[in-house]
């Protein structure tokens, strides 16, 4: 089935049969316009059913005002005492530690980098040194006209030099980011970068090494009495808490430490400017290594305060709080509010569009789900509009059950909430989806409903446990449920699963002897039937509306008093008798595949309906009376053959029979080729000129969609081969089963029908047994066979121009066992 288009057109033929439901506009468009607003109004739906009640006037009042009337408890709650919990929060923010980071290692990386820097400096003036003298000795040693010449390669290269040295000097100033100019670098270019100098600005800095500097030491010294958090900066990471605030300098003391070390060397008078020069760089070079995170001391405060428990004021079920005339306190207002918005109360818009979104997330994890599941189901347009309707009634059903309880518990003091709530029909949808689906899509829908019903129970895992076992196990109860007492019984096996869940929670709450727990078990046992007796009322308004086939109302049509079957043995006896026939095999052959045997058995009463608008066109109601396609063109007659189909879905239509029984219908030809009259035509036209349109002579479709429609159409073929068979030996049976259905394979009929290899064996080896079954051996009465076979012979002569003339040919095809048609089917697996 193409996935974009089948479904849709589906849909769409079978849209003007939805009963008061009346969708068919939605029907009518593009399936994913389809999705789309079917998706959106379901989600639009679904919120407005889980918006809360209105908040009570209650909520109105402030401190000061004076009570109306009593205002009593109606549930037990826990009140946020604010004050107390600012208080408590407070305090949990003031313990936090300011946290100061420690880069321990930057005094090293100082100390690398000047070393560095210097060795890299000194090298480069001791290469410059060489070539110059180079260039001097040749100068010395050369001609004197030669003389200028090396002269002026002597000052070009010193010009170079110099500016050579500048180029390391400017990128160390930048990467140190010093506060010292190129042109303040002079003094050590001139002293060469010496060993002495790099000595002298590394002993300047020893004072200070390992100590921390930190950049506002005032700020420090407020945590005094408290101490810091410090994280140091390495590869350990360590974190350690610091009250003692003695090695930590301010910049400006570290500085005051590094300039008495150039105080206690001796400079000449030659080296004062570079005494200066190094002062400055050893002052610039004095880094905060102490800092302050505020990052990460907010962040541990915002943390402290998350984490600091709310202080509660207890309300119990029941509690007066205030009386009528009596003025409202701060703590009487605390608690009111607090039962004015607890649980269903709220009615923010910010509420409205959390659960807007939530709905929205788990209806779309519904649909994925549902097309793994059962992907025919999750394409057909009809199908997912019947999922919606349960699944929205199923929680309007919820709400008005949880409100009308809630009344109740607040009316009769002696019932409480939990026991009552109870005896919601949490499982009706997933039993009602379970009774028209397959049992699996039954288990999506209880799981989509528990959620939805644990939103509506303010989040309760309890309420959604109760409602998604109790969802599965009415799945499970209503499989083949073919009366409508079967849902009793399935109701009390929801109730026994609520009884049990109950036991198992009073256990959880050690509370398996109270009295209120035994209150629980009769409320959960009718919880169950209770949702039974809603789904008995509303499945026959489900068929009936929807024209959906469950396993009850298929049953109802399998009785012979059905008005449309007693018109079919009346007019038309022979088809009737075939259509038993064909469901008797297809039913056995539904059973060995798995498909349902039911359906299967129903579908093939009712799929030669459209005979009975002209009976006498078809060879199993002529009897004596002649054959009318003697008369009448082929084209004519292919014509009258294909009308019973489009019949057979009229009639359908008007006798409200399920969809599904109408798609067999339409289906159980699918596009074959009537091979008699299209052969017929050929042999009346000119050989030479090929002129008949085989389109002409083929159904119209489409395709069977099903494994059941697959059955029936292989089932037709061969309970109308089956009738011209002589000598029906389980050999000839076997081989006129066999040559069939590879013949339909052939055709490719089978293509979107889901049946595969092996139940395409198994279907051959029930047809077999099934036929072999009815053509057992009777005793041989010599006259009576001789005056059966002279009626049989002007039978077949008579017999030509019906659905069954296709297979004319049949008695020679099982002459052979070995029949080259027959290796095909055997390759395929049919043997």
């Amino acid at each position: 089935m193409p996935k974009s288009q089948a479904p849709a057109k589906e849909g769409k033929r079978s849209g003007s049969g939805l009963g008061f439901f009346r969708v068919k506009w939605l029907l009518e468009w593009d399936r994913d316009v389809q999705w789309s607003v079917l998706f959106w109004v379901t989600v639009l739906l679904i919120t407005y059913i889980l918006i809360p009640f209105r908040q009570p006037r209650n909520a109105d009042y402030q401190v000061g005002d004076i009570a109306k009337s009593d205002i009593k408890a109606s549930k037990s709650i826990l009140v946020v005492d604010e004050a107390s919990t600012q208080a408590r929060r407070l305090e949990a923010e003031a313990s936090v530690l300011a946290v100061y980071d420690f880069d321990r290692k930057q005094d090293l990386e100082t100390t690398n980098k000047i070393k560095l820097f210097f060795q890299k400096m000194r090298n480069l003036i001791t290469d410059q040194q060489n070539v110059e003298e180079e260039l001097i000795r040749r100068y010395r040693n050369a001609p004197k006209d030669s003389r200028p010449q090396i002269q002026e390669e002597l000052d070009l290269f010193r010009k170079q030099a110099e500016e050579a040295r500048k180029g390391p000097v400017g990128k160390f100033i930048e990467s140190m980011s010093i506060g010292v100019s190129l042109e303040q670098m002079a003094p050590l270019l001139k002293d060469g970068f010496s060993e002495r100098s790099q000595k002298i600005l590394l002993e300047s800095l020893q004072p200070i090494r390992g100590m921390g500097i930190v950049s506002n030491r005032e700020l420090l010294l407020k945590e005094r009495g408290r101490g810091v958090t410090v994280r140091t900066l390495d590869a350990v990471r360590q974190e350690m808490v610091l009250d003692d605030f003695a090695s930590i300098l301010s910049q400006k003391a570290a500085r005051a430490r590094v300039k008495k070390v150039f105080s206690s060397v001796k400079w000449t008078r030659q080296e004062l400017k570079l005494r200066k020069l190094l002062e400055a760089l050893a002052q610039d070079l004095v880094r905060p290594n102490f800092t302050f995170n505020r990052s990460a001391t907010e962040s541990r405060k915002a943390k402290a305060v998350a984490e600091a428990k709310p202080v509660y004021l207890q309300v119990k079920r029941g509690e007066v709080i205030v009386r009528a005339g009596d003025p409202l306190s701060d703590e009487k207002i605390v608690k009111i509010h607090a039962l004015s918005h607890s649980g269903p109360n709220q009615g923010r818009l910010t509420l409205i569009l959390g659960l807007f979104i939530l709905v929205a997330i788990v209806l779309f994890v519904f649909f994925r789900i549902l097309s793994r599941v059962d992907r025919k189901v999750a394409m057909d347009m009809q199908s997912l509009v019947i999922l919606v309707v349960i699944i929205v009634l199923q929680m309007i059903l919820i709400k008005g059950s949880l409100a009308f309880v809630q009344a109740l518990a607040t009316t009769y003091t002696g019932l409480t909430l939990a026991t009552l709530t109870l005896v919601v029909p949490f499982s009706a949808g997933a039993m009602i989806a379970a009774t028209l689906f397959p049992v699996s899509v039954g288990f999506v829908v209880a799981g989509v409903t528990s959620i939805f019903s644990g939103l509506l129970t303010e989040w309760s895992l309890m309420t959604f446990l109760y409602s998604f076992i109790g969802g599965v196990v009415a799945s499970f109860s209503v499989i083949h449920c073919r009366q409508r007492s079967s849902l009793v019984k399935a109701g009390l096996a929801v109730g026994g699963a609520s009884v049990l869940l109950a036991l198992v929670n009073a256990l959880k709450d050690g509370g398996l002897f109270n009295i209120g727990t035994l209150w629980h078990l009769p409320f959960a046992l009718g919880g169950g039937i209770v949702a039974a007796l809603i789904v008995s009322l509303a499945l026959p308004v489900m068929e009936s509306g929807f024209r959906v086939a469950t396993d009850m109302k298929l049953m109802e049509l399998a009785n012979l008093n059905q008005p449309i079957l007693k018109k079919m043995i009346l007019r038309a006896p022979g088809s009737y008798h075939h259509s038993v026939l064909v469901g008797s095999l297809a039913e056995a052959a539904a059973e060995e595949i798995g498909a349902n045997p039911l359906l299967t058995k129903v579908a093939a009463l009712y799929h030669d309906v459209g005979k009975i608008n002209k009976p006498e066109y078809f060879v199993e109601n002529q009897e004596s009376r002649g054959n009318r396609h003697e008369k009448l063109s082929p084209s004519m007659s292919a014509l009258i053959l294909t009308a019973h189909v489009k019949d057979g879905m009229e009639v359908a239509r008007e006798q409200h029979l399920p969809r599904r029984i109408v798609d067999i219908i339409k289906q159980h030809h699918g596009t074959r080729l009537i091979t008699f009259f299209f052969n017929k035509a050929k042999e009346k036209e000119d050989p030479s000129v090929q002129t008949v349109d085989e389109r002409d002579f083929r159904y119209f479709g489409p395709k069977p969609q099903s494994r059941e429609a697959a059955l029936i159409m292989l089932a037709d073929a061969v309970e109308a081969a089956s009738k011209v068979l002589t000598d029906p030996t389980p050999a000839r049976i076997r081989g006129l089963v066999q040559k069939i259905i590879n013949d339909v394979f052939i055709d490719g009929q089978l293509d979107e029908s889901d049946l595969t290899l092996r139940d395409l064996h198994q279907i051959a080896k029930s047809f077999t047994r099934t036929i072999t079954g009815i053509f057992h051996h009777r005793i041989d009465y010599p006259d009576l066979r001789a005056n059966a076979e002279e009626k049989d012979d002007k039978k077949r002569r008579k017999t030509n121009g019906s659905d069954r003339e296709q297979n004319h040919r049949v008695e020679t095809a099982h002459e052979d066992a070995e029949d080259p048609g027959l290796h095909n089917i055997k390759r395929l697996g049919q043997t």
